[in-house]
């Protein structure tokens, strides 16, 4: 009696685990990185940059550049849209009451491989080497050329 038991419960175990096991066929597929892109608006949380500039004149290296935005642009978003279009917008606290809501209108792309967010607007491209992208945070780098020195900005957005 005490293996029927056994063979009865190792069988009810094995039952539980086999039926527990993920169904592909039921599963939806992983977002795509267009999808992710475009799934929110995208409002800066972080801006970092190497080497360290002395943003505000008081002979001290700054890495963190967020306590020196002016916060009615905290709330300013981009927007990408799954027509390849995007726009950059002034959140509800604007600088200056008089500036236009979209700041900036055009296309996006990405590159070939799929690294590299590619923006082009009014003629001038814009490109930032996407490093992280989930459906709640991007993370890009872009370079600045600035006086013979190569500054790299890392871009946090929620």
């Amino acid at each position: 009696m005490k293996y029927v038991k056994f063979f009865t419960a190792l069988l009810a175990i094995s039952l539980l685990t086999t039926s527990c096991d993920s169904d592909d066929e039921g599963d939806a597929p992983a977002p795509t990185r267009s999808e992710m892109l475009t799934a929110r608006n995208w409002v800066i949380t972080g801006l970092n940059v190497e080497p360290a500039l002395d943003v505000d004149g008081d002979n001290t290296q700054e890495n963190n550049l967020m306590p020196y935005l002016q916060a009615c642009t905290l709330d300013d978003f981009q927007d990408f849209n799954s027509d390849n279009s995007y726009t950059i917008e002034e959140g509800p606290s604007k600088c200056d009451p008089n500036d236009p809501q979209i700041v900036e209108a055009g296309e996006w792309l990405w590159n070939s491989d799929g690294t590299r967010l590619v923006m082009n607007a009014n003629s001038e491209t814009f490109e930032a080497k996407v490093t992280s992208l989930s459906s709640a945070e991007m993370v890009w780098e872009y370079t600045l050329v600035q006086g013979g020195v190569t500054y790299t900005f890392t871009q946090t957005m929620n």
